[in-house]
């Protein structure tokens, strides 16, 4: 019986390093190690001071307005706690289907499109070592923005409305017992 010109011939079976595998933090120093240098030589310490001036600025802009809707929210009396807990599902909705859009995106350009791909498959490195340094590469440039603008809007829920200290200590977490205490004892002496 001939073999028909389809058939592929029986590939070497593949070998595994079995040497000492390099840490994470080595595998993604070079990226690092890149951002450090490109934030030490900037030359215009001016730009850098007004993207913070102007990134506290919005901070605190989306702190006040958050705060003042959910004070507000807070002072009405039947269903003043329902639309504060609607507001935070729907915000953490927003922030959920912001998550899956650039996480999908970085994704796709750290798992296929980045320039370092060739080096780092022909390391002698394990694949799981590979598949966690890229995975936290992506989560690190996907996440960096929602986490930095939800943080002002949860502050700002956590201090308007302390509820959800009450259900964690409800639940049986001791940590959270003598915020509560705490909390009950602040109110009723203030």
């Amino acid at each position: 019986m001939t073999s028909s010109p389809l058939e592929l011939p029986a590939a070497a079976p593949a070998t595994v390093y079995k040497g000492k595998q390099p840490h994470l933090w080595t595998v993604l120093s070079p990226q690092w190690r890149s951002a450090l240098a490109r934030i030490r030589t900037t030359k215009t310490p001016g730009r850098t001071l007004l993207f913070t001036l102007i990134g506290l600025a919005f901070w605190s802009a989306v702190f006040g307005i958050s705060y003042r809707v959910l004070s507000y929210f807070r002072g009405v009396e039947e269903i003043g706690s329902l639309l504060a807990g609607k507001m935070l599902s729907m915000a953490l909705l927003a922030f959920g289907g912001i998550l899956l859009l650039s996480n999908l995106v970085a994704a796709l350009s750290t798992f296929f499109l980045a320039k370092d791909l060739d080096m780092l498959v022909a390391a002698p490195m394990d694949w799981l070592r590979f598949y966690l340094s890229k995975l936290l590469e992506t989560m690190v440039h996907s996440s960096w923005m929602v986490v930095l603008l939800a943080l002002p809007i949860l502050t700002a829920y956590g201090i308007v409305d302390s509820s959800l200290i009450y259900a964690s200590s409800e639940m049986g977490n001791p940590a959270l017992h003598n915020t509560r205490t705490l909390t009950l004892h602040l109110r009723s002496s203030g």
